[in-house]
C-alpha cells in the first residue's frame, strides 16, 4: 500500500510539472507575441512622430515673420523709422544697425494717407508679444529668421559631435528631440548665443557666449554656435556682394590672430567671438581683426585690406533652378499694378524689387526696355499672352525651393481639409502641382488634392 501510494503521489507530481511546464511555455509564446506588438506598435508610432516632429520643426521654423503680432517696444526700441517700404527693407535695416535683434513693421491709415514705420528692438521678441487686432503690424525674431533658411548640409557644417561649450549657461530644458530643435529654442531666447544637446536624455542647455566659457570633449553631446548657420551658408555671390576690398574698419578691435587663410575663415571666427560684429582682414600675412562693432569705428581706404560686416552675409539666394520653375515667359500678368520702374536688369532683380514694395505679390518683366511692374495679386487681374514679357508669382519661390524632406513633412496623407474652398480644378498631376496652383491664387492657404 505505501509503495502505491509513493506511485501515485509520483505520477501527480509528473502531471503537475508536466502542467507547469505547459503553462510557462504557453506563458513564453504570449511574452514573445505581446513583446512582437509592442515593437510593431514602436514602429508604427516612429513613422508617426517623426513625420510629425519634422512638421513641427518646419512650423517653428516658417514662424519667424509673425503676421499680426507686435513685439512691445517698451525700454528695448533703438530706433523707428518711415523710410522701409517693406518687412524685407525693415529686416535688412536691422542687419545694419548695431545691437538689433528684432523688428516690428506697423501700418496705418491718418487722414488718407498710409504710414508704414519699422521699428528696430534690441531684444529678440521685444519685452513681450501682443496679437494686433487689425492685423497692421508683422515682427520677425532676427536670430530666428536666420537658422529658419540653414540648410541640412550647413546643420552638418555647425555642429560639433562629442563637444560640450561648457559653462555660460543661461538655462535647460528637457523633452528637446534634436540639435536643430535647440538650436530653434535657443533662437527665441534673449541673448542665447549657443547650445549643448544631449540626445540620451533629450536635454538642451542654452548659452550666452559663443563657446560657453570652455569647450571640452565629451561623447554623447553636440554643441553649434547660432551664428555659424547664417555664416556657413552664405553663397560665394553673397560673400561678394559683401566683402569691402581696400577698406579698413579702424578701430572697435576685439582681438586679432595670425594664421588665418582666407576673408571666409576670418568670418568664422569671428562669429565664434563674443560681440563679434565684423572683421578687417590682410591676406599677406593671414592677420584677421575681430570688431565689436558693424563697421568699426570708422571707415578708411587702405590698400590690401578686406573688410565685412556679418549681418550682410544673413540673406539666402534662390538658386536658378527654382527661378526656372517660376517663370513664366511671354506671360502677361494683366492690371493689379502697384507702381513700375524702369533700369532693372533681370527678372531676378524685378522679383528683388517686387519683394520690398508692400503688399505686391507677383512682377511682370519686359527685358527690352527693362522695365518692372509689381502687382497686389498673385497673376495680376488677368493672364495674357504677350510675347517678350515675363511674369512671376513671389509666393512660387518659397514653394519651389522646397526640399522633398519639406514636402514629405509637411503632406497630409489620406486627410481632407472639408470646407473654406475658393475653386477646385482638374488636370492637375500630383500635390506639388497642386500647391503651385494654389500660390497663383489670392488668399489661398491651402489645397487638398484627389487622385
Amino acid at each position: 500500500d505505501t509503495n502505491t501510494k509513493i506511485d501515485d503521489i509520483r505520477k501527480n507530481a509528473q502531471a503537475t510539472l508536466s502542467d507547469i511546464t505547459s503553462l510557462k511555455q504557453n506563458v513564453q509564446s504570449q511574452l514573445n507575441s505581446l513583446s512582437a506588438k509592442i515593437a510593431s506598435y514602436q514602429s508604427d508610432m516612429d513613422k508617426i512622430i517623426r513625420p510629425s516632429t519634422d512638421l513641427i520643426s518646419l512650423a517653428a521654423k516658417e514662424n519667424c515673420i509673425r503676421e499680426g503680432v507686435l513685439f512691445n517696444e517698451e525700454s528695448v526700441k533703438i530706433v523707428s523709422s518711415s523710410s522701409a517700404t517693406s518687412i524685407h527693407h525693415c529686416i535688412d535695416m536691422c542687419r545694419m544697425r548695431d545691437g538689433c535683434e528684432a523688428v516690428t513693421y506697423t501700418f496705418s491709415n491718418v487722414f488718407l494717407t498710409d504710414k508704414f514705420i519699422c521699428t528696430l528692438l534690441n531684444k529678440r521678441e521685444g519685452n513681450r508679444r501682443s496679437v494686433n487686432a487689425k492685423n497692421t503690424a508683422v515682427s520677425v525674431n532676427m536670430m530666428c529668421y536666420g537658422v529658419a533658411h540653414a540648410s541640412q548640409a550647413v546643420w552638418q557644417t555647425c555642429i560639433k559631435a562629442n563637444k560640450d561649450f561648457y559653462g555660460s549657461d543661461l538655462h535647460s530644458i528637457k523633452g528637446i528631440p534634436s540639435v536643430e530643435e535647440c538650436a530653434n529654442y535657443c533662437a527665441k531666447v534673449d541673448n542665447c548665443k549657443s547650445v549643448t544637446y544631449r540626445a540620451s536624455s533629450k536635454t538642451c542647455w542654452t548659452k550666452h557666449k559663443p563657446t560657453g566659457d570652455r569647450v571640452t570633449t565629451l561623447n554623447g553631446l553636440q554643441s553649434l554656435t547660432l551664428s555659424c548657420l547664417s555664416v556657413a551658408q552664405t553663397p560665394q555671390a553673397m560673400w561678394q556682394t559683401c566683402i569691402q576690398a581696400n577698406t579698413d574698419f579702424s578701430g572697435a578691435d576685439i582681438r586679432s590672430v595670425n594664421g588665418i587663410s582666407s576673408i571666409e575663415d576670418c568670418v568664422n571666427y569671428c562669429a565664434k567671438i563674443n560681440n563679434c560684429k565684423s572683421v578687417t582682414y590682410r591676406a599677406s600675412t593671414n592677420t584677421c581683426w575681430a570688431k565689436y562693432k558693424p563697421t568699426g569705428n570708422k571707415v578708411t581706404t587702405v590698400n590690401g585690406l578686406q573688410s565685412l560686416t556679418l549681418s550682410c552675409i544673413g540673406i539666402v539666394q534662390v538658386p536658378p533652378a527654382k527661378w526656372r520653375t517660376c517663370i513664366q515667359t511671354n506671360k502677361d500678368f494683366g492690371g493689379a499694378d502697384i507702381k513700375s520702374v524702369k533700369g532693372i536688369a533681370s527678372i531676378e532683380e524685378c522679383a528683388n524689387f517686387g519683394a520690398k514694395v508692400d503688399n505686391c505679390k507677383s512682377v511682370t518683366y519686359q527685358a527690352s526696355s527693362k522695365t518692372c511692374w509689381a502687382k497686389h495679386k498673385p497673376t495680376g487681374d488677368k493672364v495674357i499672352n504677350l510675347n517678350g514679357l515675363q511674369s512671376l508669382t513671389l509666393k512660387c519661390l518659397g514653394v519651389a525651393q522646397a526640399s522633398q524632406a519639406k514636402w514629405a513633412a509637411c503632406i497630409k496623407a489620406s486627410t481632407d481639409f472639408p470646407g473654406a474652398d475658393i475653386r477646385s480644378v482638374k488636370g492637375i498631376s500630383n500635390i506639388v502641382e497642386c500647391a503651385h496652383y494654389c500660390t497663383k491664387i489670392d488668399n489661398c492657404r491651402s489645397p487638398t488634392y484627389s487622385y
